[in-house]
């Protein structure tokens, strides 16, 4: 039996994005953990900002931010919060360092945290960490993710993510499949897709293709089939072997024999997720935050909205591509402001999962709001508060919990992978082009396919 080889992790190693990689040279220093650091009055008055505001077309949102950014400087009368609408944005972000300009407190993807970190454009956080008083709170294997072999952390880890299969119920119904048993491997999925198709006309399945996302699905699915995407190093390609040529040869049958991937073959996320509301899809990989765009932006009921585990291929063990977000501080910052950086963090993503008053004040806050409490992830904290968390807000959840059932119980068996961790981005914009040949030129050999993009990532990788 073949298994999915679970790669140590490299420091820093990359995780989910949407976005695409960040080009550039060195910022500031961010300081080292070995190195004498000042010690920060965290009496002093000090004044941060912080990103990703939303902006005044989402009212309900912003309310609730701003309503946040005004408990927590009544909680910490010393620290003034500005908020601002400056959110990640790969095109800007060398500007904004340049000039200064960077908000003390901004989200951006787990995939970016290698790159910002090896060039020094994001705050060392250790010491701000253990005097916010989180240290202890945080899961110690993404902790992992954001540190480096000298012990410095350059990130809070604030959500978590396993990719894996969101699936519209109603059309399951639909085409007579049962909702509550959705596909465990790529076979069965195939199954279920002809299905889809024959009795609804749906897609029975779609993937992604463009801006990078493309390649995001690709290397989910060779991961579950068993395969890597580089070597632990990130100095060689490793894609093209067994599992890559299986996944693909099966979107390639589903394609073109079986019909029932659609007409759609050049999405990206937003237009996928925006079909898949409308109920043109019936099945994709994602993740499961990807609900709230579905159900609140884009209106699709709530009961529809399924999540299963990522489908296993030829005997692999169950393995998972992982990702999420995580917060960064400004190079610049000064080490009080790290530390109400941290504090900051801490209260707006992360204190509600270990204070009752405050995840009930906030889930409360959010359901008035019309936002979604709460899709169920990876947690950024131990399992135990995480559980205790949801029976807090047990009154005010209103995302149908059991939806995510057999994707929440995968997760003590899945094997949870990071992105390849050299040049993901990059990588993935090669492996676009893969997918796009598969689904779009028929009878296209996916040997020959996967061979031309080995040479072109290996070239990018030796770079």
């Amino acid at each position: 039996m073949r298994t999915a080889s679970k790669r140590s992790l490299v420091p820093l190693a990359a995780v989910l994005a949407l976005g695409i990689g960040v080009t550039g040279c060195a910022g500031g220093a961010t300081g080292s953990p070995g190195g004498a650091e000042p010690t920060p009055d965290l009496e002093a008055d000090v004044t941060i900002t912080v990103g990703d505001l939303p902006p005044t077309s989402e009212a309900e949102k912003r309310t609730f931010f701003e309503s946040q950014v005004e408990a927590f400087m009544a909680e910490n009368p010393n620290i003034t919060v500005e908020a601002v609408e400056d959110t990640w944005n790969p095109q800007t972000f060398q500007a904004q360092l340049a000039a200064d300009s960077l908000p003390t407190v901004l989200s951006v993807a787990f995939t970016e945290a290698n790159a910002l970190a090896g060039r020094g454009q994001v705050a060392e956080l250790g010491q701000a960490i253990e005097l916010a008083g989180l240290g202890a709170q945080l899961n110690p294997d993404l902790l992992e993710l954001v540190s480096d072999d000298e012990g410095g952390i350059f990130a809070v880890p604030t959500s978590a993510q396993a990719l894996g299969l969101v699936y519209n119920r109603d059309l399951f119904v639909q085409a007579g499949l049962d909702p509550d048993a959705p596909p465990q491997t790529w076979d069965e999925l195939r199954d279920a897709a002809k299905q889809i198709t024959a009795k609804t006309g749906a897609a029975g399945f779609a993937t992604m293709t463009t801006e990078n996302q493309g390649g995001w699905m690709l290397a989910a699915g060779i991961y579950s089939y068993g395969g890597t995407v580089e070597d632990a190093k990130g100095k060689k390609a490793t894609f093209n072997d067994e599992p890559a040529t299986e996944y693909l040869e099966l979107l390639q049958k589903m394609r073109w024999d079986d019909g029932s991937m659609g007409s759609n073959f050049l999405y990206n996320a937003g237009a996928l997720v925006q079909d898949f509301s409308a109920g043109k899809v019936g099945m994709f990989i994602g993740f499961s935050g990807l609900y709230r765009p579905a159900v609140i932006r884009n209106q699709m009921p709530a009961e529809n909205f399924g999540m299963a585990p990522m489908p296993v291929g030829a005997g692999a063990e169950p393995a998972s591509l992982t990702g999420g977000t995580i917060q960064v501080v400004s190079p610049s910052a000064t080490a009080e402001e790290r530390v109400a950086a941290v504090k900051w963090i801490d209260y707006f993503h992360l204190k509600k999962f270990t204070d009752e008053e405050l995840a009930v004040a906030q889930a409360e806050s959010a359901a008035s709001s019309a936002q979604a409490v709460t899709v169920p992830e990876r947690p950024a904290i131990s399992q135990e508060a995480y559980d205790q968390y949801f029976e807090w807000i047990q009154p005010y959840v209103n995302v149908p919990l059991d939806n995510f059932g057999s994707y929440t119980a995968a997760f003590e068996k899945q094997n949870l992978l990071p992105e390849p961790a050299v040049k993901a981005q990059e990588v993935y914009a090669e492996l676009d082009v893969v997918v796009q040949k598969v689904l779009t030129e028929q009878g296209s050999d996916v040997g020959a396919v996967l061979t031309e993009a080995e040479t072109a990532v290996n070239r990018l990788l030796g770079r």
